[in-house]
């Protein structure tokens, strides 16, 4: 099993540093020139705060960052288990990872996603408030189809509960998501705009990065391990492709913390 040294890692990062600067400018720049066409597919919650709305068209891009193909990678290896994956240690977890994300799906197939983000304690929704409750899943993609069914006690409960966490609002005796929530066509219409934009701006960025990562990668690895090496130092294209850049565009103020109470800014829906 490959082991990324602390010192490996330390290399690592000082030497695609130069990157995070370049994507973080063409996420910028994305997020500035896209908004307005994202907020024109009037999904529910086209008229939530900018910064909100900003942060939930970047999620949608962090999400598409990680299936970026970065070629030249071999099949993983198979494991004892007879499954195929690539395995590998890490020497100390590098605390710039300041994402968790997820998705769920509903009894009808609808999905609520989740792209956490967890720093000092400052994110706002948690997916482990839904993760392997379908009963939570299930009533909260029901309020956003627009159903109204009859809640039982129990169920109100948990109404209550998500009310408490800030993923529902109670107005006038009935509920609303604090989410936005996409059509199956908004969705692909924002994934389209999303990937155009990928592939032709940030993908030859990422797939450079990635290269050099393996070739620093490389250097430390043992010789019968190599063939695993650029698999590996792809997949960490999370932390450098998405949350160091995201942690500039925060510092930046592009994306702010300081959330509007009654919005969720990093969750949202896709009905079927």
């Amino acid at each position: 099993m490959i082991v990324i040294t602390s010192e490996c890692a330390d290399e690592i990062e000082r030497v695609v540093a130069k990157y995070h600067e370049q994507i973080a400018d063409k996420m910028m720049t994305f997020i500035s020139d896209k908004l307005s066409e994202y907020k024109n597919l009037n999904f529910v919650g086209h008229d939530f705060s900018d910064n909100t709305l900003r942060w939930q068209l970047a999620t949608i891009l962090f999400r598409m960052i990680c299936g970026v193909d970065c070629s030249d990678t071999i099949d993983a290896p198979k494991t004892g288990w007879g499954e195929s994956a690539y395995l590998w240690c890490v020497e100390k977890l590098n605390e710039k990872h300041i994402f968790s994300y997820c998705g769920v799906d509903d009894k009808h197939g609808n999905s609520l996603y989740f792209f956490d983000y967890w720093k000092g304690g400052k994110g706002k929704g948690d997916y482990h408030d839904f993760y392997g409750n379908e009963r939570y899943i299930n009533i909260f993609c029901d309020i956003c189809r627009g159903e109204k069914p009859n809640f039982s006690e129990y169920d109100l409960e948990a109404v209550a509960e998500m009310i408490k966490k800030g993923y529902l609002i109670k107005e006038d005796g009935s509920y609303r998501a604090a989410v936005p929530i996409y059509t199956a066509e908004q969705y692909d219409s924002i994934l389209s705009i999303v990937k155009e934009f990928i592939v032709a701006e940030l993908a030859p960025v990422i797939q450079n990065m990635d290269k050099t990562a393996a070739q620093i990668l490389s250097s430390h690895t043992p010789k019968h391990l190599q063939t695993q090496v650029k698999g590996i130092a792809s997949m960490d294209k999370f932390l450098n492709a998405v949350c160091i850049p995201a942690t500039i565009l925060i510092e930046r103020e592009v994306l702010s913390t300081a959330w509007h109470p009654l919005e969720m800014p990093t969750t949202y829906v896709v009905l079927n």
